[in-house]
């Protein structure tokens, strides 16, 4: 039996491979687009249920390590967030934080006596949840931090409250000359991404919810849509259904969108009728809703992943 090839058949293959993974890479850039072999967040129903049909989530917590996010990337603040009301690991971001000048000693000083309100919004998202070994289990108890980035898949992003002091100013388009914000190219690749939802019943009758997903899924976008619903009020903004299109070209159908309340962004949406066209500067999360439909349904496994859009800007 023939076990090698030639030294010169070897090498053919070994460049072959390596010019077809230079391709995927660039031609996948945010990862595999059927990848749903990632890390697995495992939360309880209750909550999701709880932050389905609105933007925003408060909590008592503190901040421990703070850090500022390179200005080529997204020119933020980014700090590990200990809270009690959510028992996985936790980031915080404030964006924006070049045009305003936010230091981290300033959001470190607000909770050095101790925990304190945190609003802003609850997003799930595996932008940095590790691989496909790493399960974020509220069973579990979570450990200390030892940055401000820990392997996680919930985040308070854009945070717009902490103590008394507010951040709402900054929930707005990013204003960094160079930031990278992607449009249709990223979102096709992102509707081929796939997840599976499942849940189950702990020993002590707690339900929860386990979602699975590959990472380095992108956060911003700036795209074109349809409004195809009235905006509705929720407990802390507006929320509608949209239409994201390329060009006439129907992309994504039946897209949620969420804003928070006392931004410009609240105020352009609910301003807007039915059939509107418009653009939008967003933060991409999980579809909470979805999720639940889905596993509801029993059909979670291996499914497009559900998301949605809280705004930032919006242009008419």
């Amino acid at each position: 039996m023939r076990l090698y090839g030639t030294v010169r058949q070897q090498s053919v293959s070994f460049w072959a491979c390596s010019f077809l993974c230079v391709l995927l890479v660039w031609c996948y850039p945010d990862g595999f687009i059927g990848s749903a072999d990632g890390a697995q967040l495992r939360l309880r129903k209750e909550l999701l249920i709880r932050q389905s049909d609105r933007a925003l989530i408060t909590v008592m917590g503190r901040v421990e390590y703070v850090e500022t996010v390179p200005e080529q990337e997204d020119c933020s603040l980014q700090a590990s967030v200990r809270v009690a009301e959510i028992r996985v690991a936790v980031v915080g971001e404030w964006i924006n934080a070049c045009s305003t000048k936010l230091e981290p000693t300033e959001i470190a000083a607000l909770t050095e006596n101790g925990e304190v309100p945190i609003e802003g919004v609850f997003r799930i998202w595996f932008e940095w949840a590790g691989g496909k070994d790493d399960v974020l289990s509220e069973e579990n108890e979570v450990g200390p931090y030892s940055d401000s980035n820990p392997k996680h898949a919930i985040e308070i992003d854009p945070v717009v409250l902490v103590g008394q002091r507010q951040f709402y100013d900054t929930v707005r388009a990013m204003e960094w000359f160079d930031f990278n914000v992607h449009g249709m190219p990223a979102l096709q690749r992102l509707l081929k991404r796939k997840v599976t939802i499942d849940g189950y019943d702990a020993d002590d009758g707690t339900s929860y919810v386990a979602i699975e997903s590959g990472g380095s899924l992108p956060n911003h976008f700036q795209l074109k849509a349809v409004l195809k619903s009235r905006p509705t009020k929720t407990e802390d903004g507006y929320s509608a259904v949209i239409d994201i299109m390329d060009k006439q070209k129907t992309v994504a159908p039946g897209i949620r969108v969420f804003t928070i309340g006392g931004t410009k962004a609240n105020d352009s949406l609910k301003s807007l009728k039915r059939n509107a066209e418009f653009s939008f500067w967003g933060i991409t999360r999980l579809d909470g809703k979805k999720a639940l439909k889905a596993l509801e349904d029993d059909a979670g496994y291996h499914i497009p992943i559900p998301l949605e859009f809280v705004l930032l800007d919006i242009h008419k």
